[in-house]
């Protein structure tokens, strides 16, 4: 593998350092294990361009700095956040890179690239039982 898709150290400073950004201000709840936090609602899942379903191709960047960066903005834009808002991880962002992918049918050609993905909730409903 080519030093240029690993994540490395300083891309997985940058990555800590924007999970640390984001979570600023934000109480943080219990890590969730299923598609609900203990609020009762779903996560949701973002990549670097935003809110993503479940069972598309992720969009991918062509440096995992960028992609870090986009990632911090799209994930901040996702929900409203007020003094009571408290953020509920269930998958801390994850980066990788994705190498070339010739198309086979069903499946297109992939250029090659960097994804990230993460699941979280910011919801200012108190847990389930409270």
């Amino acid at each position: 593998m080519d030093a240029d898709t690993l994540v490395s150290a300083d891309i997985a400073a940058k990555l800590a350092a924007a999970v640390s950004e984001f979570e600023s201000g934000l109480r943080i709840g219990p890590d969730g294990d299923s598609g609900l936090a203990v609020t009762g609602e779903p996560f949701v899942a973002c990549s670097l361009a935003g809110r993503y379903d479940e069972g598309e191709l992720l969009p991918m960047g062509p440096t995992a700095f960028a992609v870090i960066d986009q990632w911090l903005v799209a994930a901040r834009a996702l929900f409203r956040i007020n003094e009571n808002s408290v953020l509920y991880w269930r998958t801390r962002p994850e980066i990788q890179f994705q190498p070339y992918t010739p198309a086979r049918p069903p499946f297109s050609e992939r250029e090659a690239g960097w994804m990230i993905y993460s699941r979280f909730l910011i919801s200012d409903k108190p847990a389930k039982g409270e």
